[in-house]
């Protein structure tokens, strides 16, 4: 697979994520009004934390937490790193996303284990009855989509150093 085909591959995997968390917001904001409407009316909606807190916030925050690695967009606390010189600093860069990947993949393993012991008991909200077992499962697939936002910025971050983009693309557009 050739630079330009893995960059479109992984902007198609972050429009991926935009477009999950904005429904996910979209949902929960209607949602809620919805409840705050019904409850004014006498008639609450059963089951509103569970089903906004497992079906809505959990893509929301992971899938964003996605997006902001794809676009390099997440926040750095640069201030020791930039006294060093650039060799150090690109070393510092490398261990830090080495540490990010090894926490992504030990998020991503354990919140596994945690959908299938779901799964295999049939987890449902105690107030609404929704199974709330096949949300277990977002969290690991959004810690995927985490990792492989590491390596856009791995690859960003040597490519910076040689001067090399991704595949022959600038480093600037990898972010884009």
């Amino acid at each position: 697979m050739s630079g330009r085909e893995q960059h479109r591959g992984l902007h198609a995997l972050s429009s991926a994520g935009v477009y999950l968390a904005s429904v996910a917001l979209l949902l929960l904001m209607g949602y809620v009004v919805l409840n705050v409407v019904l409850r004014y009316l006498g008639h609450p909606l059963p089951g509103v934390t569970e089903i906004s807190g497992r079906w809505m916030m959990v893509p929301l925050v992971f899938a964003g937490i996605a997006v902001a690695q794809f676009k390099g967009e997440h926040l750095t606390v640069s201030s020791l790193v930039e006294l060093c010189d650039k060799r150090l600093q690109r070393a510092l860069v490398h261990v830090a996303i080495a540490l990010d990947v090894i926490f992504m993949a030990m998020v991503g393993y354990f919140g596994f284990r945690g959908a299938e012991k779901s799964r295999g008991v049939g987890e449902t909200g105690i107030d609404s009855g929704v199974a709330l077992w096949p949300t277990r499962y977002l969290v690991p697939i959004c810690t995927v989509l985490i990792v492989l936002g590491t390596y856009v910025l791995w690859r960003t971050s040597r490519s910076e150093a040689t001067g090399q983009g991704l595949g022959g693309i600038a480093p600037s557009e990898t972010r884009g």
